[in-house]
């Protein structure tokens, strides 16, 4: 939202009072103000409704989950961010697992799923690669969407990058014993990922894997994307890795 001068003052104030409301701080509403309507439940639910054609409800349309997750299977959300695509899964009668490194969305993914049985919603505040250990995370110049482990990725602060923990994808299918269905979104750190995944210990280990490629927006993926499509074909999956998503 772009106020003039005069106006922002009055309307931070009012937003300082009013945000507690929601069991928010003012904080918050400056890390994810580009999208806060659709961060508060509530009122997330109801735009999804007045708002049949909104992007997440064409992509749970456009892709048959139900040949691969039952209501009660277990469903990874790899980069949940605010969780809109974990509210769906929830939605769905899915037990869902999301990982999100950024301290600023797990915290409010704490918040907001705080009232969901546990045995049905877990939050792992921790990064997914193909390698347990740390790394840097570097946040996103505009949105918290653009947030990646990606060294030199456009869109982020290299200056202000900090230490978040990785867990390796091979120890999370473990963790799980098996994951129906998959959804990454990891700003171009995926293809590590997705090659691991891709490897005879674990390919067996989930049914569909949908991931948000970025191949097209981040120079020097290419070959990565092309590598990993020709596994994929190679190893006859094209049915259950897709890297289509948005």
């Amino acid at each position: 939202m772009t106020l003039p001068a005069f106006a922002r003052r009055p309307y931070h104030r009012a937003l300082r009072a009013l945000l507690p409301l929601f069991g928010l701080d003012f904080g918050w509403y400056e890390a994810f103000h580009t999208k806060w309507p659709y961060a508060l439940p509530a009122v997330e639910a109801w735009l999804q409704h007045a708002r049949p054609r909104s992007r997440s409800r064409r992509f749970f349309a456009a892709y048959p989950l139900e040949r691969f997750a039952r209501p009660g299977d277990t469903v990874l959300d790899i980069g949940a961010n605010i969780g809109a695509v974990s509210t769906h899964l929830l939605r769905l009668g899915y037990v869902v697992h999301a990982y999100e490194p950024d301290a600023r969305c797990a915290e409010f993914l704490r918040r907001r799923f705080a009232r969901i049985d546990p045995s049905r919603f877990r939050l792992h505040h921790q990064a997914v690669s193909n390698y347990t250990g740390v790394a840097t995370l570097y946040r996103g110049t505009r949105t918290t969407e653009s947030s990646s482990i990606l060294e030199h990725k456009p869109g982020t602060e290299q200056a202000a990058g900090y230490q978040v923990t990785v867990r390796s994808i091979g120890d999370v299918l473990d963790s799980v014993e098996h994951a129906s269905l998959i959804l990454m979104d990891v700003e171009g750190a995926e293809y590590a990922i997705l090659n691991e995944m891709l490897t005879p210990r674990n390919r067996d280990k989930f049914g569909l894997c949908i991931a948000e490629s970025h191949a097209r927006k981040i120079p020097g993926l290419e070959a990565e994307h092309g590598r990993v499509l020709e596994a994929v074909e190679r190893l006859g999956m094209q049915d259950r890795v897709l890297l289509d998503w948005h």
